[in-house]
Protein backbone atom coordinates (compact mmCIF):
# COMPACT_ATOMS: atom_id res chain seq x y z
CA UNK A 1 0.00 0.00 0.00
CA UNK A 2 2.90 2.11 0.71
CA UNK A 3 4.05 1.77 -2.85
CA UNK A 4 1.27 3.12 -4.13
CA UNK A 5 1.24 6.56 -1.95
CA UNK A 6 5.06 7.03 -2.73
CA UNK A 7 4.18 6.37 -6.19
CA UNK A 8 1.12 8.88 -6.27
CA UNK A 9 3.57 11.29 -5.05
CA UNK A 10 6.05 11.08 -7.52
CA UNK A 11 9.06 9.53 -4.64
CA UNK A 12 9.58 6.24 -6.48
CA UNK A 13 13.02 5.90 -8.08
CA UNK A 14 11.95 3.18 -10.82
CA UNK A 15 15.23 2.31 -11.97
CA UNK A 16 17.06 2.16 -9.08
CA UNK A 17 14.23 -0.21 -7.23
CA UNK A 18 14.57 -2.63 -10.29
CA UNK A 19 17.92 -2.62 -9.86
CA UNK A 20 17.46 -3.28 -6.53
CA UNK A 21 15.29 -6.24 -7.43
CA UNK A 22 16.83 -8.03 -9.79
CA UNK A 23 20.22 -7.36 -7.24
CA UNK A 24 17.94 -9.56 -4.49
CA UNK A 25 16.71 -12.28 -6.77
CA UNK A 26 20.07 -13.01 -8.10
CA UNK A 27 21.58 -12.67 -4.63
CA UNK A 28 18.85 -15.06 -3.68
CA UNK A 29 19.07 -18.00 -6.31
CA UNK A 30 22.75 -17.95 -6.13
CA UNK A 31 22.25 -18.46 -1.79
CA UNK A 32 20.31 -20.82 -1.99
CA UNK A 33 22.33 -23.24 -4.51
CA UNK A 34 25.00 -22.10 -2.58
CA UNK A 35 23.14 -23.50 0.97
CA UNK A 36 22.38 -26.35 -0.64
CA UNK A 37 25.57 -27.23 -2.42
CA UNK A 38 28.09 -26.41 0.85
CA UNK A 39 25.40 -26.66 3.58
CA UNK A 40 25.93 -25.38 6.82
CA UNK A 41 29.82 -25.67 6.15
CA UNK A 42 29.34 -22.29 4.01
CA UNK A 43 26.18 -21.00 6.10
CA UNK A 44 27.13 -20.50 9.44
CA UNK A 45 30.97 -19.07 9.22
CA UNK A 46 29.57 -16.51 6.82
CA UNK A 47 26.54 -15.63 8.93
CA UNK A 48 28.69 -14.83 11.45
CA UNK A 49 31.10 -12.88 9.07
CA UNK A 50 28.19 -10.76 8.21
CA UNK A 51 26.33 -9.80 11.34
CA UNK A 52 30.09 -9.05 12.81
CA UNK A 53 30.49 -6.88 9.71
CA UNK A 54 27.23 -4.97 10.33
CA UNK A 55 27.39 -4.71 13.93
CA UNK A 56 31.20 -2.92 13.10
CA UNK A 57 29.42 -0.57 10.46
CA UNK A 58 26.41 0.72 12.61
CA UNK A 59 28.68 1.25 15.36
CA UNK A 60 31.24 3.78 13.46
CA UNK A 61 28.13 5.35 12.39
CA UNK A 62 28.64 8.79 14.58
CA UNK A 63 24.44 9.63 14.35
CA UNK A 64 23.75 5.97 15.82
CA UNK A 65 21.78 6.27 19.45
CA UNK A 66 23.93 3.31 21.08
CA UNK A 67 27.34 4.78 19.38
CA UNK A 68 26.64 7.57 21.67
CA UNK A 69 25.43 5.77 24.86
CA UNK A 70 28.46 3.45 24.53
CA UNK A 71 30.83 6.34 24.89
CA UNK A 72 29.42 8.12 27.51
CA UNK A 73 30.04 5.05 29.02
CA UNK A 74 33.80 4.84 28.77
Amino acid sequence: MSVVVFAVGGHVLWAVGLIMAAGQVMGGWMGSHAAMRFGPRLIRPLLVVICIGMVIKLLSDPANPLRAWIEGLI
